[in-house]
């Protein structure tokens, strides 16, 4: 019950047909009269004793008790109302079922109207805060969260009224407690919308607590069909708590949904480029191996040795050239991008150290001249997206340190030098 709190009959002309149909109840008098003198006390003893002499069964008993400890509510602190109103709402609901299965007079109308005037003072009190919020203490805000925390206890079945709370409490310091309202709204929310989900992953990752936001997110994307933002959010928690092949699959999703995204094809080439690296420090040591085969004291056989780098280098080709095609999609897409620009680079400076590294390992010289050949072709290659990155922000240090050792590479001194003098080093 997100909306529509104050619709319906008013409390006022309700009130008059129920006080004229009530029955004649000696401690319901007496209950009416304490409470016109402000005895609450009293006025609480005479309506539990109506039910009582009941047994149980006292509608009009319910709904006056209820009315006592909405007053007694109102008595305590804003902080302190839990208690009072938790035990009006069992009342009301109490008063309503037994006028449903009594006499059919309708006065169940009334004792929801009640119900639903219980909760102007606290909600109103709570907005007025909310409106307010960028020029309160934390004091203020603290107390008008209380207000909606109130609502939720009046009403606790509105996922709204913990929203609120939650953004009060946060904006005065209360993380804690803010981060369990928003997941206490989450449970009574039959309908959510994504931004409670994306507010609590993201102080679960402010937190550096990542499986906690991936679990949020994957619930929320569950029941929030294909929200982009969710998904997004989830890749990011994906890629950082180094989960590489789930945060490939979203992104792979992302893409298909719209695929002139630069930032989707940046952020999957990046990753995909990622993952190289491991594969290439695991090629180093098992060529390190086959170097020293007199030494190895492995279990695999040279020829096993040289099938597992054969299958690295393999492995690491088609995900640098993935790399390189998302890396040039993100381009096509914003050429002035220059993380791309310069990311795409880096990638086929590496590709290329790859090849050297290999032919350092070439017993056959002929085959290492190929490799180192070949790794001199992609040094060219990369020259292109460096220089048209450092054409967009000449300023940019990283990619000047990278042309310069693009440059060196080449032999293109002169270059070379003026690289290294932009880069700063």
């Amino acid at each position: 019950m997100k909306n529509g709190i104050f619709k319906g009959l008013t409390f006022s002309l309700l009130a008059v047909l129920f006080y004229a149909c009530a029955a004649s109840d000696p401690n319901i008098e007496t209950a009416k009269l304490a409470m016109q003198s402000g005895d609450l006390d009293k006025a609480l003893e005479a309506t539990q004793t109506a039910i009582t002499t009941n047994q149980g069964v006292s509608p009009e008993g319910y709904y006056y008790k209820a009315q006592v400890l909405e007053d007694l509510a109102k008595k305590q602190a804003v902080d302190s109302r839990e208690d009072y109103y938790n035990r009006m709402v069992v009342a009301i609901d109490s008063s309503i079922a037994q006028y449903q299965r009594a006499d059919g007079s309708g006065k169940e109308l009334l004792v929801d109207q009640f119900h639903r005037s219980t909760l102007g003072s606290e909600y109103s009190a709570g907005v007025q805060v909310y409106n307010g919020r960028d020029s309160l203490d934390t004091k203020a805000l603290v107390k008008g969260a209380h207000h909606f925390l109130n609502s939720t206890y009046i009403y606790p079945d509105s996922s709204n009224y913990y929203y609120l709370a939650s953004d009060l409490f946060y904006l005065g310091g209360q993380e804690d407690r803010s981060m369990e309202l928003i997941k206490s709204g989450l449970e009574v929310d039959n309908n959510p919308d994504p931004y409670p989900y994306q507010r609590l992953a993201t102080l679960y990752t402010a937190r550096g607590e990542t499986d906690k936001s991936t679990a949020i997110l994957e619930e929320g994307i569950e029941r929030v069909d294909d929200d982009i933002n969710l998904i997004q959010l989830l890749a990011d928690a994906y890629i950082t708590g180094g989960k590489t092949r789930e945060a490939l699959a979203l992104l792979e999703d992302l893409i298909s949904r719209n695929p002139e995204n630069a930032t989707y094809h940046l952020v999957y080439g990046s990753q995909v480029y990622n993952s190289v690296v491991d594969l290439v420090n695991e090629l180093e040591t098992t060529y390190d191996n086959l170097d020293q085969i007199d030494d190895y004291a492995g279990e695999k056989t040279e020829d096993e040795l040289k099938e597992d780098a054969q299958d690295l280098v393999d492995r690491i080709s088609t995900l640098t050239d993935t790399a390189i095609e998302e890396l040039k999609l993100a381009i096509k897409y914003d050429s002035e991008n220059v993380n791309a620009h310069y990311i795409l680079g880096k990638v086929y400076t590496n590709k290329a150290a790859i090849l050297i590294i290999r032919s350092n390992y070439e017993r056959d010289i002929e085959k290492s001249n190929e490799l180192r050949a070949q790794a001199s072709e992609i040094y060219e290659q990369a020259l292109e997206p460096l220089e048209a990155g450092v054409a967009i922000d000449g300023e940019n240090t990283n990619l000047w340190n990278q042309l310069f050792q693009v440059y060196t590479r080449l032999g293109m001194n002169d270059k070379a030098a003026e690289a290294m003098e932009k880069a700063g080093i």
